[in-house]
């Protein structure tokens, strides 16, 4: 196919094939959206297997840094507590990832190999800063406050199921 130069009408299409692939996107640009996020709690937690030492001995009397702990004396305990919704931000750069390969016949060994088809729709927000900020992916933003908080209810009512 003939290759036609789109810079005067859209500077993020700098090439394009000639049938051009129209995309829509759940937020426009500009939009004030909410994100939900997952709250973690980390602590320090004395190694179990130095008792807090860093150093570990064999029955040979020989001593070695600890593998859990690195030599730390310690290690992280993450414990996540609850998705919860946070303030508006405005949407500054969308970022649209569309996947469609067959893959490659008889080669597994790599993901990029095997059949893959897929869409990924991420955000930018100008709060948090466009091109080196967070990424948001869409199944975390809403228009709403209360559809946030919605979802929120729904995925922490579904980690404490699994938790039961």
């Amino acid at each position: 196919m003939k290759k036609k130069n789109l810079n005067q009408r859209s500077p993020a299409r700098a090439i394009c094939l000639e049938n051009e692939m129209k995309l829509s996107t759940t937020f426009n640009l500009g939009d004030k959206v909410h994100w939900i996020n997952r709250e973690y709690k980390k602590t320090q937690v004395t190694c179990p297997s130095c008792a807090g030492k860093g150093k570990i001995t064999l029955s040979d009397g020989e001593k070695y840094t600890c593998p859990k702990c690195i030599g730390r004396c310690y290690q992280i305990k993450t414990d996540i507590l609850k998705w919860h919704p946070l303030p508006k931000f405005t949407l500054g750069q969308v970022t649209i990832t569309i996947s469609d390969s067959p893959g490659i016949d008889g080669e597994d060994r790599f993901d990029n190999f095997k059949p893959k088809k897929d869409r990924e729709e991420r955000y930018m927000a100008i709060e948090t800063g466009i091109g080196s900020g967070t990424l948001y992916n869409v199944k975390d933003l809403f228009a709403t406050q209360e559809e946030a908080q919605t979802e929120c209810d729904k995925r922490n009512k579904e980690e404490n199921d699994k938790r039961e």
